[in-house]
């Protein structure tokens, strides 16, 4: 946690000790967009997928993704393709996640889409739809 940090130390003939000292930001994961609200849509029908974009917005490589779907409503989402899942994630690169809605019954849905590494942190968003 924190920032990363070298140091390099020269000392020369007379003594003088010079430091210099170079940081960097820890892995930090975001999700773009940060939700999707996939509308109304026929219970049992696929609505078409969106892709959402991680990317590594920090200094530093990411740990491993994992990625998932949660909360109640959760199994009313489907992740259909996932180039993140068990990858390490370079400063400023980015991967993608791509999701569909297909409700099962009639209603508000609601879950999260997540993103975690170690080191990178949980990055989210919010997804919602309606089954009809």
């Amino acid at each position: 946690s924190g920032t990363l940090s070298t140091c390099t130390v020269m000392i020369t003939a007379a003594a003088t000790v010079t430091a210099t000292f170079n940081s960097l930001s820890p892995a930090l994961l975001t999700l773009a967009p940060p939700s999707h609200a996939f509308g109304a849509n026929v219970v049992g029908v696929p609505t078409a997928e969106v892709d959402f974009t991680v990317t590594n917005t920090g200094g530093a490589s990411s740990g491993s993704m994992v990625t998932q779907l949660t909360g109640t409503d959760a199994t009313e989402f489907q992740i259909t393709a996932d180039t993140c899942l068990g990858n390490v994630l370079s400063p400023g690169n980015t991967c993608t996640v791509t999701v569909r809605f297909l409700p099962t019954s009639i209603g508000n849905k609601v879950a999260t889409l997540g993103v975690q590494a170690v080191p990178g942190g949980l990055a989210t968003s919010t997804l919602s739809g309606i089954g009809m």
